[in-house]
């Protein structure tokens, strides 16, 4: 009786403690991390973004730019980040598919070192290449991610809220002016699509003779 008593008493206080978790949330600015420069595509969806959900969560959320190293310094600080949803990437292809085709060691586990919150849109890009690469195909995508152990709560609540604004007519038409794309897999889809990104930038690096640095 006394275990089962305790194990009740546990589940009892884990579901207040998610409960609170989420009530206070967000609790303090949000902050979108950037691995690239002010004025790029995904500094321009964030922005986007970025306002739209400031409004719905009664929270700034602060655009962080960090170029660099092929993109891979915004990760990195995330992936180290306190895991409570207030330190968010904003990534795009290249650096959570890309660095790690062209890096022999990259700084971070795009697989185990993030959670995925909401994919954010599209972006198509023409890219002129030799005809020894007849099967390279790249499109541009950008996505929220939280470092990983970011309580399921948080995700959830983010992933609402990013969905919503994106289906804002606003936003759309902000979005349609820039040549984005909203739409794309569900974060419980996205690990997977990730997971064929990682391949196909792998295979096209292989292919086309790079040797990862």
């Amino acid at each position: 009786m006394d275990s089962r008593l305790r194990f009740l008493s546990t589940i009892v206080l884990l579901t207040v403690g998610c409960s609170t978790l989420a009530q206070q949330f967000p609790s303090r600015p949000v902050r979108f991390v950037l691995g690239f420069p002010a004025g790029g595509p995904t500094d321009a969806a964030g922005r986007i973004v970025g306002q739209a959900l400031s409004a719905r969560i009664g929270q700034p959320v602060v655009i962080d730019n960090r170029p660099g190293a092929d993109g891979a310094i915004g990760p990195e600080l995330v992936a180290k980040a306190t895991p409570d949803g207030h330190t968010l990437l904003l990534g795009s292809a290249s650096n959570l598919a890309g660095v790690s085709a062209m890096r022999k060691q990259a700084p971070y586990d795009t697989m185990a070192d993030f959670a995925a919150v909401s994919f954010v849109n599209w972006l198509s890009l023409l890219l002129v290449i030799h005809p020894g690469v007849p099967t390279f195909s790249i499109f541009g995508w950008s996505a929220l991610m939280a470092p990983a152990k970011t309580p399921a709560t948080v995700i959830s609540y983010l992933d609402r809220e990013v969905n919503a604004v994106l289906k804002m007519p606003d936003v759309q038409d902000q979005f349609g002016k820039i040549g984005f794309e909203t739409g794309g897999p569900s974060r419980q889809e996205f690990p997977a699509f990730l997971r064929e990104q990682l391949k196909s930038w792998a295979a096209a690096a292989r292919d086309a003779g790079m040797q990862p640095q």
